[in-house]
């Protein structure tokens, strides 16, 4: 080259088939090991995540049935402490029982509607079903509940 000639033009660079190919759309060795790699640490933590999440389930519901428990023996103990109270006894004993205190005259009264019955003065219920088995003899007061209970199951 000669000091003050131009400089030549530089020949242009032609591209090698190697840069001018795509990059490959498929896997590559790096991707399938880390696939492989994933897929290892999945098969392993699997049984441990199941056994974290049944031992949450199981956890949860032996909670629940914990809560049940003791809302059970609070229940238990509220009528334990009912029963310990003279007033709740003797109201159970009438009412279950049919017991009466000494000197009581127990009275039932039969054949009347259970609403019809409520509406009723206790008193006079009881002079009318002294009347009426004073006036007759126990057989047929018997033999006339009998009748009476038959004809309301047969209403049924």
């Amino acid at each position: 080259r000669a000091a003050g000639a131009a400089p030549a033009p530089q020949a242009r660079r032609r591209p090698r088939a190697a840069d001018s190919l795509p990059a490959p759309r498929g896997l590559t060795r790096r991707a399938a090991a880390l696939a492989v790699l994933l897929l290892v640490v999945v098969a392993a933590l699997a049984p441990y995540l199941h056994a974290t999440i049944s031992q949450r389930a199981e956890i949860a519901d032996a909670r629940a049935e914990l809560a049940a428990t003791e809302a059970d023996v609070a229940d238990l103990e509220q009528q334990v402490e009912r029963w310990q109270d003279p007033a709740y006894v003797e109201r159970q004993a009438r009412q279950r029982l049919a017991l009466v205190m000494p000197g009581d005259v127990p009275y039932r009264v039969v054949g009347v509607a259970p609403s019809r019955q409520a509406e009723r003065d206790p008193r006079e219920a009881a002079a009318d079903g002294v009347r009426a088995s004073a006036d007759r003899p126990w057989f047929g007061v018997l033999w006339d509940s009998v009748g009476e209970a038959g004809r309301e199951a047969a209403g049924r």
